[in-house]
């Protein structure tokens, strides 16, 4: 169990030392390995995540981010799942986000481990590089709901159109929706999609 307890602490020290400053001098709220800020209509989040096969013998853990537009959510009726609120958003229910590796060529899933004895400095500056060059500007530019509608899945892309107010796009988006769906259900309802 110590040992267990060694490379949890080895990624909350990389976590204090990488993200937590950089991060809170931006503006970031932490909780947990949770980071979150508002920005403008929208509430940025950064999460560290770690792998739930961590031993003993290593952690490994990566970085998701992503941007929580509230009236997105409000008109979606569940359809993004429902919002864990407590404290703010959590990145899975945001209205658009990615992994860190999704970001960074060749965008690839980047996970990075830590062993019990072994220095993280390179681990530090590799991760405090990551958020500060890639993380922190996507987060910039996902919070304008245009870029972030050309990040986002279909539905929620839709959804974003909708709140937009351009209906020409949101209706192309309904119209490539999977028939029988509550998303399809949704467009239909909300008269993106002609009735039969």
């Amino acid at each position: 169990m110590a040992a267990r307890s060694v490379s949890a602490v080895a990624v909350a020290d990389i976590i204090s030392r990488a993200v937590q400053p950089l991060l809170k001098q931006q503006g970031f709220k932490k909780a947990g390995a949770t980071f979150r800020r508002a920005a403008g209509d929208c509430i940025q989040v950064l999460n560290v995540q770690s792998s739930r096969w961590n031993s003993p013998e290593a952690a490994t853990f990566t970085i998701n981010v992503g941007v929580f537009f509230p009236a997105v959510h409000s008109l979606a009726d569940g359809l993004l799942g429902p919002p864990s609120l407590r404290g703010g958003p959590a990145e899975y229910n945001c209205t658009v986000r990615k992994r860190i590796g999704s970001l960074i060529p060749p965008t690839t899933d980047l996970w990075w481990t830590v062993r019990p004895g072994e220095s993280t400095d390179r681990v530090v500056e590799e991760v405090r590089a990551a958020v500060r060059d890639v993380a922190l500007p996507w987060l910039d530019r996902a919070s304008n709901p245009t870029n972030a509608r050309n990040e986002a899945q279909p539905v929620a892309a839709m959804l974003l159109s909708v709140v937009q107010g351009d209906l020409e796009t949101a209706r192309a988006l309904a119209a490539k929706l999977k028939v029988g769906t509550a998303a399809y259900a949704w467009a239909r309802e909300h008269e993106l999609i002609a009735s039969p």
